[in-house]
């Protein structure tokens, strides 16, 4: 997974637990420096076991590869 702002990559990890779950999280810092409040994007492209990740199932069924996390300070 990757977070981006304006196309910088702030944040990636490809460590994954049993369940295809992150297995660590990202803690609001880009180059050691906390981020300023706001919203940040991201997109996800994964392989889980060798297939293809299908997204975050949404209430309405469907699935979503995208999303966004707020900080507030």
């Amino acid at each position: 997974m990757d977070l981006r702002q304006v196309g910088n990559l702030l944040w990636y990890t490809d460590k994954l637990t049993d369940k295809g779950e992150p297995a660590e999280a990202w803690d609001g810092l880009y180059g050691n420096e906390p981020l300023t409040a706001g919203a940040y994007f991201y997109k996800c492209e994964a392989k889980y076991r060798g297939n293809p990740w299908k997204g975050k199932k949404k209430a309405n069924g469907r699935y979503t590869k995208m999303g966004s996390v707020y900080i507030v300070r």
